[in-house]
């Protein structure tokens, strides 16, 4: 069960990285919605294996 959970995880961070290159290709046009630069560096953060802790009121809602 942990071998496919691992599976799982290393696919939808590959689908993330995908979201997020496609996301960064706009965010010119994005930064006028509040909150989508906040969504696109905590989607930066988890590509680079870096913590989130401080997100986690916003990725709750």
């Amino acid at each position: 069960q942990v071998d496919v959970l691992g599976d799982e995880v290393e696919t939808l961070l590959k689908v993330l990285g995908k979201i997020y290159i496609a996301l960064d290709h706009y965010s010119p046009v994005l930064k006028h919605y509040p909150g989508v630069t906040e969504i696109l560096n905590v989607a930066h953060k988890v590509l680079k294996g870096e913590s989130i802790e401080q997100y986690n009121t916003l990725l709750k809602h």
